[in-house]
């Protein structure tokens, strides 16, 4: 609730402050105050304030709440021994990638070449 009444003052502050501005640049033919200007600059520091620490206790809320979770022991994950049949797999995914990333760029060549002499019949 503290973080909906400190965001929905935050906001109420920064536009006051936006529409003190308004009427202070809307008034500078008619000679008004910068008193205006300065009100205004301080509300909406003010705002901007009150929004920063609308953010700071929602993040104090999400820590708490994390903080019982962070307190339960986890145990480690079982490590797999057969690293070795795991990398020579991983080699040969790798080395099927390979030959078919070649056999695409063969064909984006061969396509290009007949899109060049397509090109070059069209023009002579």
């Amino acid at each position: 609730m503290k973080m909906v009444l400190l965001s929905f003052a935050g906001l109420v502050l920064c536009l006051a402050g936006i529409y003190l501005m308004y009427v202070f640049l809307t008034g500078l033919d008619a000679n008004t105050t910068i008193f205006l200007l300065i009100g205004s600059l301080i509300l909406i520091v003010g705002g901007i304030t009150l929004l920063v620490f609308a953010q700071k206790s929602d993040t104090m809320i999400l820590q708490r709440a994390g903080k019982e979770e962070s307190e339960k022991k986890f145990e480690p994950i079982a490590v797999n021994t057969g690293k070795d049949e795991g990398l020579a797999k991983q080699i040969d995914q790798n080395n099927a990638m390979m030959k078919d990333w070649e056999k695409t760029n063969e064909t984006k060549q061969r396509l290009r070449m007949l899109q060049m002499q397509a090109s070059a019949e069209d023009g002579s």
